[in-house]
């Protein structure tokens, strides 16, 4: 699954890596 975080910060950063920890394709 793709996933596009819009926004900075520790929120968008921590939701990040745990999607991409769980194999999904993550853009910022």
């Amino acid at each position: 699954m793709r996933i596009g975080i819009l926004g900075t910060g520790n929120m968008a950063d921590a939701l990040g890596r745990q999607w991409a920890r769980a194999g999904h394709e993550v853009f910022v």
